[in-house]
């Protein structure tokens, strides 16, 4: 009830609107929303998808070796890309 009150609403982001029915589809979908513009509300999904790799190469380094190298890979090249992407996508 706060959420309705607050103006707030359910959405179903686009990758993951295939898994649910058809009524739910047409009442959250985020293609049948109106105010998300070309946003697809899977950003997460990319972020977490492109960082599959790390897990490859850090299979047999120490604990230590692994957080080093995967908080190198998010400050090195996954964020500067989104911060890239966030900038070109929302300036007005």
């Amino acid at each position: 009830m706060k959420a309705n009150a607050n103006g707030l609403r359910i959405v179903v982001p686009a990758f993951h609107g295939h898994a649910h029915n058809r009524l739910c589809q047409l009442s959250y979908h985020i293609l049948m929303s109106k105010g998300f513009g070309l946003e697809d509300l899977e950003t997460c999904e990319r972020v977490f998808s492109g960082s599959n790799s790390v897990a490859q190469l850090t299979r047999h380094a120490t604990p230590f070796h692994r957080r080093q190298f995967i908080d190198m890979y998010f400050d090195n090249g996954m964020l500067k890309n989104m911060r890239t992407w966030v900038f070109f996508t929302w300036q007005l």
